[in-house]
């Protein structure tokens, strides 16, 4: 009967660094997340406000961050249950610090 091989049975794993944060996409957005982005930063040439709308999962969240952080402004941010109220803070406090 051959001998089991557990999971920690060999070399240890490396531990590596987090990855360094691109500069030129400094906030870690999806492709299609910095194509949203540039598309609500050019309706904010033209107009007061901007409503993007994506499907679940998307990551609308960390783009609303995003843009907020590159604003400096003022933010109205609703939504339909307290529980998310307090996800969207945790986030928007990652990403702006």
């Amino acid at each position: 009967m051959p001998a089991q091989v557990g999971l920690f049975d060999g070399p240890a794993p490396t531990v590596t660094a987090p990855p360094r944060r691109d500069p030129a996409n400094p906030y870690g957005l999806r492709w299609y997340q910095r194509d949203a982005k540039a598309a609500i930063e050019q309706s904010l040439t033209d107009h007061r406000s901007a409503l993007a709308v994506m499907a679940t999962g998307t990551g609308k969240t960390r783009l609303a961050a995003a843009v907020i952080a590159d604003h400096n402004g003022r933010a109205l941010w609703l939504t339909h249950r307290d529980e998310l109220v307090h996800q969207s803070a945790e986030a928007l406090f990652a990403v702006t610090g």
